[in-house]
């Protein structure tokens, strides 16, 4: 197995963390998950602040404008470190929005020896509302909420979310449009061709 970064790029409320969970069963203690909340979770607990909805929002915001070395942010420089100091050899980032993060991204792979892949998830409308309602607790989340969120990952301003570049970059697309059964076939055929093959 080659050492390869999955970049997980997706609307909100498609089955990313699932898809990213669900590698990481079947690589069995080879593949790691990394979220941008996790690490924000950490600097949290670091500074002894208690973890809430707006405190991750908050510290969120004010790492995502200290750029460092990625060029970034220190949440992504934060993955990369615990990378580097890895020996598993898939790392899995949920979730990827920014075009400028997937350009840190592939440089950081080219300069430590990983492949890079990044992963679009196409998931219907039906399967999102489930997915968003289960999250949130809330059984009248609508089309309309969906629609607004989804305004909010298309800025069209180079230094935010700018979803459709980045889904645009995907060398791979899984689809998550149907049952449980086959979102789980889509990735256990993505780990075998992207990841065990290699």
């Amino acid at each position: 197995m080659k050492k390869t970064i999955v970049l997980i790029t997706a609307k909100h409320h498609s089955g990313k963390s699932f898809f990213a969970t669900e590698i990481q069963r079947l690589l069995k203690g080879k593949a790691e998950v990394h979220t941008g909340r996790k690490m924000i979770e950490e600097s949290l607990e670091k500074q002894n602040l208690e973890i809430t909805r707006q405190s991750v929002r908050d510290e969120g915001a004010r790492l995502s404008n200290i750029h460092t070395v990625s060029g970034f942010g220190v949440v992504i420089d934060a993955m990369m470190e615990k990378i580097e100091q890895s020996s598993v050899e898939v790392h899995l980032i949920v979730a990827v929005y920014y075009p400028k993060a997937i350009a840190s991204w592939k440089k950081f792979a080219e300069d430590t020896g990983y492949s890079i892949s990044i992963v679009a998830l196409n998931t219907s409308d039906e399967i999102r509302l489930a997915i968003a309602r289960a999250k949130t607790g809330n059984p009248d989340f609508s089309l309309e909420d969906l629609a607004i969120v989804d305004a909010l990952e298309n800025t069209g301003d180079p230094n935010r979310q700018q979803l459709d570049v980045c889904l645009a970059q995907a060398d791979t697309v899984v689809e998550n449009t149907s049952t449980s059964e086959a979102f789980i076939l889509a990735i256990d055929d993505f780990v075998k061709k992207r990841l065990l093959d290699q």
